[in-house]
């Protein structure tokens, strides 16, 4: 008999245990390590699928959520304005982005977002007013690469085709991938291109770099419809200048073209009636012909 009630205090005891156990704090997880979920990634999908204005408002809402960057972000969302043809949007946001004066960076990128608005605008005057500046210290080589790239760009808009090659010649020391740099030399050679044989005769005794344009354009414009002529004289300017990259990237386009050109017809007819009910319309063509 006691030993049944010893064993029902026991039983009872445990089960008082087990109740105040259960009425206690719960035990809490351990905590879950901090998010690596970068802020940028929705806006910068949208820029890559092509939704730029959706882009800006996730940079704007970024700028208002983090105050540190806010600037930064701004200046993003001003480019994914621009990207997405936003003007108006994009000015008002670069005239309420006020980068610290200690922030050269971020006034420079202001200033070239700044220039490139006014390209889109048809403004190079004013492009190539805004970047009239002294560069400051240390500013990394992508930032170089849009700066001397929006210079030439409002250069060759406003016809100042010879000063868009000199920028093109400098950007193209801060361009790594190829197929930037083959481009950015077939924009150099648009531009040297569009020189007249005066202005290319005068400018041939510039640097080494520039006056091997030069002459290359001479002799493309002077020879062009002689394709054997003009072959002869592309080869021999390689082998002056081997090293150079309008060989690769240049030279063997401009030989096809002028073989081409060789096979245009040097005369044509243009057989119409000049007599009867419509010699007055024949006349009309013909002198718009000439």
């Amino acid at each position: 008999m006691l030993h049944n009630m010893d064993m029902r205090l026991l039983l009872f005891f445990i089960l008082l245990l087990t109740a105040l156990a259960g009425c206690g704090p719960a035990s809490r997880p351990p905590p879950e390590p901090e998010s690596t979920v970068d802020p940028e990634s929705r806006a910068r999908q949208f820029q890559q699928s092509g939704g730029y204005i959706e882009a800006a408002r996730e940079y704007l809402h970024l700028a208002d959520v983090d105050k540190q960057h806010g600037t930064q972000y701004r200046l993003k969302a001003a480019n994914a304005y621009i990207e997405g043809r936003d003007f108006e949007a994009a000015r008002r946001v670069l005239d309420l982005t006020k980068p610290d004066q200690d922030e050269a960076i971020q006034g420079l990128q202001k200033t070239i977002l700044l220039a490139r608005l006014a390209l889109e605008l048809g403004q190079p005057e004013d492009a190539l007013q805004l970047t009239a500046i002294s560069l400051p210290p240390d500013i990394p080589r992508p930032l170089l690469a849009a700066f001397h790239e929006i210079r030439a760009r409002a250069w060759f808009d406003n016809s100042g085709f010879l000063e868009a090659a000199r920028e093109r010649l400098v950007l193209s020391a801060y361009l790594d991938a190829a197929e930037e740099t083959q481009d950015n030399y077939a924009q150099i050679w648009q531009s040297i291109s569009r020189l007249d044989l005066p202005v290319l005769e005068s400018t041939r005794t510039l640097s080494d770099t520039m006056s091997s344009w030069m002459e290359l354009a001479i002799l493309y414009k002077t020879m062009r419809h002689n394709s054997r002529n003009f072959k002869n004289a592309a080869e021999a300017w390689i082998q002056r200048y081997p090293e150079h990259p309008a060989c690769t990237y240049i030279v063997p386009a401009l030989i096809a073209e002028s073989e081409q050109l060789d096979l245009q017809p040097g005369q044509i007819a243009l057989l119409l009636p000049f007599h009867g009910q419509y010699q007055q319309a024949a006349e009309a063509i013909r002198d718009g012909f000439l």
